[in-house]
């Protein structure tokens, strides 16, 4: 999958067995396997609860620009940027590749 068609296509899933307390805002994401806590702000916490792998990047930026005035170009590329720090610190689960 390259870089241009995963930004299109990936559909990021959260995964579920990530224990989440809100405080304030924001989550505290306790990941028990690897013993870590991991901190979402507002936004990263609005980004990851949509991220049920059903969604693709451009339909979680659609829906973070309905909440947040921020043009549709930099709203896709903070997207994108947090998709890859989730999925980098293990907070999404790998989802298959299939060949087109």
């Amino acid at each position: 999958m390259t870089t241009s068609t995963r930004k299109v296509d990936h559909k990021p899933a959260r995964r579920h067995d990530l224990r989440c307390h809100v405080i304030d805002g924001e989550a505290l994401l306790y990941d028990s396997d690897a013993n870590l806590i991991h901190r979402l702000n507002t936004t990263a916490l609005c980004i990851w609860e949509r991220c049920d792998g059903t969604l693709t990047i451009d339909e979680l930026t659609e829906h973070l620009t309905s909440i947040y005035d921020v043009p549709l170009d930099i709203a896709r590329a903070d997207v994108t940027e947090a998709v890859r720090q989730m999925e980098a610190n293990g907070l999404l689960m790998c989802a298959p590749t299939t060949a087109p």
